[in-house]
């Protein structure tokens, strides 16, 4: 069940329980709330009660597990609520501050008036998020200062939450807008990979396209093949952020894009979606936004599990298994989990659309691939101000297919994979906490197409990062003024080698960073006014400076106005950059001296022909290697939303996003006949009066064997009559626009709880140009490229174990490059889910799930496409697997 698709609840293991006496009475405010909690299990009547109230709770998950409760219904005070709520349970609670109560199990172990809660290690915090009131570092501190006198020593914060789209920990930005997908959202998807799962968030442009082949980095995502990217809006795999845990890991292969497709999706928590820029937060590459993948951590326990899933015609299929064991300790807690996954593909034989004539009769769709991960993570609490924290990621892959070009190659990729990421932590004061992390990830890559073209590709990444962040002054709102500073060092290296040889240096880059970002609460709950319950600014500025390219400073600003409890407004500006990577910027020069008829220079006049060769050929020399100090790609992003959540129906949250992004002096490759024959490219890209000087120092390095030098007709400088500059440039120019809809409902009822949820995005314009003074192209609703409107709706029911749910995904319709109309493509897919209940304890089936789930339940065929490949549908909008049945089962121990 999906809880609010977009303002989820803060939920992680925290903090120690905080205990003392004189519990209930410690309250303060006493004005009333409508609740209206139904008869449920204590943990999902928390989760309501912090909906209702915007009261965070603290308390330990073992303390709550296997309790109901009559529920609470009508206008109550919090304490009056929570009395209700916890009669009969044996549990208290206790009023850390005015937004932040503790609950715990009486010493005396009876009812609700007793006033004395025995200590325990483990904590879970739960707080509605979209009022965005969480603990401050003031207020954490007074917590375990309470924990410690309680227990004699001191305590244990197993896990600070990870929010995504700021730095301030513990601390959401409510000027962001956040999509979040857990557990619940993956169940239902019946996705086996993470690139299964990311094909159903509208705002991912799913590029698997075989054919794409311009130049341009919008379709990144396919080099290698076996590689998948993130590609938030379709402004190119590289163009999106992806971390793990918060933190940056190194790209795959040629040093595009972070290869997700090696992370297993059974470890992860949730998966967190900020599509926005966010260098000023994060640095180079967050300019569509950022994806989070959070991984399991607060486990205790054992688990095993294991799924099976196939088409219902044809061979693909695939199978995983795997497990996780945790453990809590005085002070400390730590996790492993392992994952084995088999995939086989479809073969181009068992879909009738394909047209075998250009499609290879014995090419896949999709890998054949087996992947080994491991995950671990591991904290300690030295002191009660120091902890230490540390997760790590072991990915190995083994993968084959077939590629669909000209040359139908077999092609084998081996993967191996390791993400490190350590974190000290210090409580500096009350209000202050400092952070030192150390980062470590590496891949190797290598590539195999026949005996005689075999690449190996190494990528690796050291991080370190001093943090320091907290809380300022008390604002007149009654929140204090929260910031987080910082200083990063970066490596970067990148190796690359085939049969022919190694790279002679292999490129390094090294970057400074320094970062400032305040989250301002200008108006609160102290002098709230009219019309204006919150009002909240952001500020953030990035700078980093590169050793191979130069320095950069992105700023990013952002406003929250909250015009009732029900409403708010939210809007934002930033700029963003994604950096030349380093493959790019270790280009070797490479020329070329080239001869042709006048007739092929239809976009300029060149001089007259040289009397050097017969045939009246103008010669020219052709620079392939393009500018040679590139910068980076820059971007202007605007935003501005609306969220409401009306107090009159409880459990409804509507959203809508305006999105803008002007992305300015991309990448590009430059081709060489463009170049002479389109008079807009030949006037930047031709030199009609090339330096002499600097040809004849050209032509007697290439022939030193100093650079890449082709010279077939054995010429002279002096028989150079113009420059032709061809290569990479940063001269392009993409724009987007468009909105982002979201809304989740849920209510619980006496048959069980129904719980409902949208995610759509709808672009208005996806242009481009090759230059700024190009003439603008529309991308939008075209072959290979994004379409205006992308959906997906999710219904579900639970009462009991039993969750049963349906989802639609919807693509619209659109026209490819000949204006031929492509039909829209509606999927469904159904999951049903058995949790056995309490009443087994003690049995064989005790702590067991069961799944099932169909994808594409009525077996929907890609819209037909005429397609230069043969396969007669878009790749990147539509895949051909069909109906895709799988089956799941998982014990807990």
């Amino acid at each position: 069940m999906n809880k609010k698709i977009f303002a989820p609840h803060a939920l992680a293991a925290l903090f120690l329980l905080s205990a003392g006496s004189s519990w209930a009475d410690e309250a303060t405010s006493p004005a009333t709330t409508s609740f209206d909690i139904p008869p449920q299990n204590l943990e999902a009547a928390l989760i309501r009660f912090s909906e209702q109230s915007d009261i965070q709770l603290v308390m330990a998950s073992a303390d709550v597990d296997g309790k109901e409760v009559e529920g609470v219904v009508g206008d109550l005070t919090h304490q009056e609520a929570l009395v209700e709520l916890l009669d009969n349970t044996g549990l208290e609670y206790r009023f850390v501050n005015d937004e932040t109560v503790a609950i715990g199990v009486s010493d005396e172990g009876g009812d609700s008036d007793s006033k004395n809660l025995s200590p325990t290690p483990v904590l879970m915090t739960y707080h509605h998020s979209s009022e965005t009131q969480t603990r401050t570092s003031a207020e954490t501190s007074n917590a375990l200062e309470s924990a410690e006198s309680q227990t004699g020593g001191p305590v244990m914060q197993l896990e600070e939450i990870i929010v995504t789209g700021t730095n301030i920990r513990g601390v959401q930005n409510p000027t962001v807008q956040i999509l979040q997908f857990d557990r619940d959202d993956i169940e239902i998807s019946g996705a086996a990979t993470v690139e299964e799962f990311l094909r159903v968030i509208p705002q991912n442009f799913a590029v698997t396209n075989p054919v794409s082949e311009d130049g341009s980095n919008d379709f990144a995502a396919g080099t290698l093949g076996a590689s998948t990217a993130v590609d938030l809006r379709g402004l190119g795999a590289g163009s999106t952020l992806t971390l793990l845990n918060g933190r940056r890991m190194t790209v795959t292969g040629v040093a595009t894009f972070v290869d997700v497709s090696l992370l297993p999706l059974g470890a992860l928590e949730r998966v967190e979606v900020v599509p926005d820029g966010a260098s000023a937060i994060y640095g180079s590459d967050a300019v569509a936004g950022v994806v989070n993948f959070i991984t399991r951590k607060d486990f205790e326990g054992l688990e095993i599990n294991g799924r099976y899933g196939t088409v219902t015609d044809g061979s693909r299929e695939e199978y995983s298994i795997g497990g996780a064991g945790g453990l809590t300790w005085s002070g400390g807690g730590g996790m492993i989990g392992i994952e084995y996954l088999d995939q086989q593909p479809l073969l181009t034989t068992e879909r009738d659309f394909f047209d075998l004539s250009l499609a290879n009769p014995e090419g896949t769709i999709g890998t054949a691939s087996e992947r080994f991960s491991a995950i671990g993570s591991w904290s300690q609490a030295a002191s009660d101000k120091l902890s230490f924290e540390v997760d790590a990621l072991y990915s190995s892959r083994e993968s084959e297919f077939t590629q669909n070009l000209n040359a139908q190659l077999a092609i084998g990729v081996d993967q191996e994979a390791i993400f490190i990421n350590s974190r000290a932590n210090y409580d500096l004061s009350e209000r202050l906490s400092a952070s030192l992390f150390y980062d470590f990830s590496r891949e190797d890559l290598t590539q195999i197409a026949s005996l005689d073209d075999q690449r190996f590709y190494e990528n690796s990444l050291h991080l370190g990062e001093l943090q320091i962040t907290g809380s300022l002054a008390d604002m007149p709102s009654g929140t204090p003024l929260s910031f987080a500073t910082g200083a990063i060092y970066r490596e970067e290296n990148y190796q690359f080698s085939d049969l022919v040889g190694s790279s002679d240096t292999p490129p390094t880059r090294e970057v400074f960073a320094t970062y400032a970002e305040f989250l301002v609460p200008v108006i609160g709950a102290k002098n709230a006014l009219p019309f204006v319950q919150k009002l909240d600014f952001s500020v953030a500025g990035r700078y980093e400076d590169y050793s191979d390219f130069g320095d950069t400073f992105n700023p990013k600003i952002g406003v929250r106005w909250a015009v009732s409890s029900d409403l708010n407004i939210r809007a934002s500006f930033s700029e963003s950059f994604r950096a030349p990577t380093l493959p790019q910027v270790s280009r070797r020069e490479q020329f070329s001296v080239v001869a042709l008829p006048s007739s092929f220079f239809t976009g300029f006049t060149p001089p007259p022909p040289t009397d050097a060769l017969s045939g009246s050929r103008n010669v020219g020399l052709l620079n392939l290697r393009g500018e040679p100090d590139l910068g980076p790609e820059n971007a202007d992003v605007w935003t501005a939303g609306i969220e409401f959540a009306p107090s009159r129906i409880p459990g409804l949250i509507l959203s809508s996003t305006y999105f803008n992004v002007s992305y300015n002096e991309r990448l590009e490759n430059i081709s060489f006949f463009p170049v002479i024959q389109e008079p807009q490219l030949s006037a930047l890209f031709i030199d009609l009066d090339p330096d002499p000087a600097v040809v004849a120092d050209i032509f007697a390095r290439g022939e030193a064997g100093e650079i890449l030098f082709s010279n077939f007709f054995d010429l002279d400088p002096s028989d150079v009559q113009f420059g032709i500059n061809s290569g990479l440039y940063n001269v392009a120019v993409r724009s987007v626009e468009g909105f982002d809809f979201t809304a989740s409902y849920e209510r619980e009822t006496a048959v069980g709880v129904f719980a409902t949820s949208l995610n759509a995005s709808y672009l208005t314009e996806f242009e481009r140009q090759l230059t700024p003074d190009s003439n603008a192209v529309e991308d939008l609703n075209v072959l290979y490229r994004p379409v205006d409107l992308r959906l997906r709706g999710v219904l579900s029911w639970s009462r009991g174990g039993f969750t049963a749910s349906g989802a639609i995904n919807y693509t619209s319709d659109y026209e490819d490059n000949t204006a031929n109309s492509i039909d829209a493509w509606t999927t469904v897919d159904l999951n049903l889910s058995y949790e056995t209940p309490d009443a087994l304890a003690n049995g064989v089936l005790e702590g067991t799930r069961f799944g099932i789930n169909l994808r594409n339940s009525f077996d929907e065929e890609p819209p037909f496409a005429l397609t230069p490949d043969g396969f007669n549908y878009d790749t990147s909008n539509a895949d051909p697997f069909g109906r895709f049945v799988s089956v799941s089962l998982s014990k807990s121990f």
